[in-house]
């Protein structure tokens, strides 16, 4: 309800007191408007007011406004009314009579306008049957139901459930929509969310009138960014009438944190591809295609040649922007279905499903001549890089993600171990690279002895030998170094099985430097 309905600082702001009653009427057409004589008779009255009171427009001008509200044993006093012709209004609850007999609640402002010694009262009534029902099932009074209703940080809009008219929305409601409670009250439910979202399962879940809990919209207007609100809504019978109560909440910040974590765990940081923990999702999925639907489908393993170098003499900020300008370049070179990920460090997985291995080893060629001829600019300098590139089709037959992954990156080794900058397709009868892999798992198995100290060093004497005497002579010592792996079973391996891996796959280096400090470190523990 408004206060100061009408202002007139000076006699004549209207043109007449029939204009100002026709601006009463129309401006709160939501509400019922009663205009009344001196003698209480009603003179005017609005659409509303006879939708209200079941009465048709001539029955309510041929009545008293006593007639119409019991409560009325004489006229009604009127509200105070300036000199100025400042009309003051009053506001209270009572009760209306309909046509059928039954007594409904309303909330009414009374005000009075006056102009020229001729003055007119009006009713402003607004039926509140559903609010009266709603508190006294909450047990709440009128003010504690409103100091509730417009502190909580929920909008809550109460609409009817057979045509969608709103009979109820709290301030935050006419915050959230930019509209005004008369704005509000009495429009459709459906319009309104209708011009602030285009996801048709907004109305539909209105519609169906079944309860939803925390369902998520995006929600956008000409005012402010486009936001994102959790709206619930529940069913209520107010007087034998269903209504449904929407409470929305803008949950924009949460659903954005909760997409940035999503995107994390699905994208890498650096390039913005898919990660390996998602690839190897996808992958999974191809897996279970093949061997159910008998498609053919290819996994590309990609390993940069140079990589190392660039990193290392630019440093390391060079080196993340390579990949990344990198990964923009194998992006322009595989379809929109395809996958293309960062498995790690410089290696890179291209899944393509549906895809013969004929047609795969095209793309593959594809990729690696776009990466040769791809030039990358730091300070001045240029730089070009290889791809080593190793093929595997996914067998039809089933298997696991470890099992093609492995294929994938022998074949790649295969690819650096011949020269580089090549392709090397995995055959399942390659005995050749069957092998490679052998030795593979023995880089494998050396990394992780290093790396929990599984190797070890054991001494062997050195004595001089008297051929002619048959005698040793003991008096200076001399040993040498054996070196040992012992497997995490404890087995031990000798230095033949698995040195030959070592230095073919560049892992010689860090044997040396291992055997160095074990060492000296035994020297300096035992001095003597």
């Amino acid at each position: 309800m408004k206060s100061g309905f009408f202002k007139s600082t000076a006699p004549g702001s209207f043109p007449d007191i029939r204009t100002a009653l026709d601006h009463l009427l129309v401006e709160h057409a939501s509400e019922a408007v009663y205009v009344f004589d001196d003698q209480s008779r009603i003179v005017r009255v609005n659409d509303k007011a006879v939708k209200d009171s079941g009465f048709s427009k001539p029955e309510l001008l041929g009545m008293k406004i006593t007639d119409l509200d019991p409560v009325f044993s004489r006229p009604p006093l009127s509200p105070a009314v300036s000199e100025d012709g400042i009309c003051q209004t009053l506001s209270f609850r009572a009760q209306h009579k309909h046509k059928s007999g039954y007594l409904y609640p309303v909330e009414i402002s009374l005000l009075t306008l006056k102009e020229h010694e001729q003055h007119f009262n009006a009713f402003l009534a607004r039926d509140i049957s559903m609010l009266v029902e709603a508190e006294e099932s909450l047990g709440l009074g009128e003010e504690s139901f409103r100091v509730i209703a417009d502190t909580s940080p929920v909008a809550l809009v109460i609409s009817r459930a057979s045509d969608g008219l709103i009979r109820y929305a709290n301030r935050q409601a006419c915050e959230l929509f930019h509209r005004t409670t008369e704005e509000l009250v009495d429009s459709s439910i459906m319009d309104l969310y209708q011009g602030y979202s285009q996801d048709p399962g907004l109305t539909a879940m209105i519609r169906s009138g079944l309860d939803v809990k925390n369902r998520e919209f995006l929600f956008q207007d000409d005012f402010r960014d486009a936001m994102w609100l959790s709206v619930s809504t529940k069913t209520l019978v107010l007087d034998k009438e269903q209504f449904i109560c929407s409470a929305l909440l803008d949950v924009t910040e949460a659903h954005e944190l909760s997409h940035q974590l999503s995107y994390q765990a699905t994208y890498d940081d650096l390039t913005g591809l898919v990660n390996r923990r998602e690839f190897e999702d996808r992958l999974q999925e191809a897996i279970d295609i093949a061997r159910e639907q008998k498609i053919e489908s290819v996994l590309c393993y990609l390993d940069l040649d140079q990589f190392k170098v660039i990193n290392d003499t630019c440093g390391h900020v060079a080196g993340d922007e390579l990949l990344r300008q990198l990964s923009q370049v194998l992006h322009r070179c595989i379809k929109r279905e395809d996958t293309l990920a960062r498995l790690g460090g410089d290696e890179f997985g291209v899944l393509l499903e549906n895809c013969p291995l004929k047609h795969a080893i095209l793309v593959a060629d594809n990729i690696r001549q776009v990466v040769h001829e791809f030039r990358f600019m730091w300070e001045e300098s240029t730089y070009n890089i290889g791809v080593s590139i190793g093929l595997t089709p996914i067998s039809q037959e089933g298997e696991s993600i470890s099992d093609v992954l492995r294929r994938a990156d022998t074949a790649c080794y295969a690819a650096k171990d011949s020269g580089r900058n090549r392709i090397h397709v995995y055959h399942f009868d390659d005995l050749e690279l069957e092998e490679k892999h052998g030795e593979m798992r023995l880089v494998s198995s050396i990394n992780s002895a290093l790396d929990d100290g599984r190797m070890e060093l054991w001494q062997q004497s050195i004595s001089q030998v008297n051929k002619l005497k048959g005698t040793i002579n003991l008096g200076n010592v001399h040993f040498e170094l054996l070196l040992r792996m012992r497997e995490k079973d404890g087995t031990l391996v000798a230095p033949e099985a698995f040195l030959p891996s070592a230095e073919r796959y560049d892992l010689a280096t860090r044997i040396d430097r291992w055997v160095m400090d074990a060492m000296f470190n035994w020297f300096e523990k035992y001095p003597e």
